[in-house]
């Protein structure tokens, strides 16, 4: 996985293996009225946006997005879109028992596979939720899925206190899609000020350079430009600081966060540069 490179082939058996695992975990709760630790939403809430988001890239990726258009609020701002999105599809999305709603995400997560079964890594897909004519490639989309079963099967874990384990591949899987994201979710009021060069490393395997300039970010492979801050830390706990699961200093505190450099108090402020997936 040097410079970040993860094969679709693992992908796609990861988010297969995810999907199973929430739809499983979502199943087993009699009670979906729970909330999830500090959020508005319910087990039923999640259980509807993890069918929705498989539904919507098999829908991209059969070119059908167009029908989604219509709950996208009209903003370009990140949070406020993906954030209304979220809203009126959760809203309208007809409420199921614990096993049909499990059998829901199962179901979406393979038409999902079905629909990307020949397509290349490289291969594009339309994405318009997160901006006008944004688009993802397989790779990418199918990362970004393995992410929302993880990081929300996390969610109801905790609400329900089950255990849920995130291994270091699959946390090495779920970064290749926040690596992607990146320079769409830059908060701008917090990157507006800054221009600095970060190398991030998750574990051993694998490293990438973000460079912060003019309130926006680009990712690239690891190469011989001149870095100011090295962050470097356990691939499960990068993928749970970048999804504002855990508190950077929780991760620090516990040795699963570092950095050094020239400049590595930029290290504090990195986590902030991005609004959460």
């Amino acid at each position: 996985m040097a410079g970040g490179t993860v094969e679709l082939s693992d992908a796609r058996e990861a988010l297969s293996a995810a999907a199973r695992r929430s739809a499983d975990l979502i199943a087993s709760i009699p009670d979906h009225d729970v909330r999830l630790d500090r959020s508005e939403w319910t087990v039923a809430d999640v259980a509807a946006h993890l069918a929705i988001a498989l539904r919507g890239f098999t829908d991209a990726v059969e070119s059908q997005e167009s029908q989604w258009l219509p709950l996208i609020p009209d903003t370009t701002r990140y949070p406020d879109r993906l954030g209304g999105l979220n809203r009126a599809t959760i809203s309208a999305e007809p409420r199921r028992t614990p096993h049909d709603a499990g059998q829901a995400i199962t179901d979406a997560a393979a038409a999902f596979l079905e629909a990307t079964s020949a397509s290349k890594p490289t291969g594009t897909i339309p994405t318009p939720w997160y901006g006008d004519g944004v688009t993802h490639t397989t790779l990418s989309a199918t990362c970004l899925l393995v992410g929302e079963q993880l990081l929300h099967g996390y969610d109801v874990a905790r609400a329900v206190r089950h255990a849920w384990p995130i291994t270091a591949g699959d946390a090495m899987i779920v970064f290749e899609g926040i690596r992607a994201m990146m320079p769409l979710a830059v908060n701008a009021e917090e990157a507006g000020d800054l221009a600095a060069t970060y190398e991030l490393h998750l574990g051993r395997q694998s490293s990438f350079v973000v460079r912060v300039a003019d309130g926006g970010a680009t990712v690239n492979p690891p190469g011989r430009p001149r870095i100011d801050c090295h962050i470097a830390g356990t691939p499960k706990a990068l993928v749970l600081v970048g999804y504002g699961r855990i508190s950077q200093w929780r991760a620090i505190g516990t040795g699963r966060l570092i950095a050094w450099g020239r400049k590595p108090l930029l290290g504090f402020r990195f986590v902030n540069l991005f609004f959460n997936p």
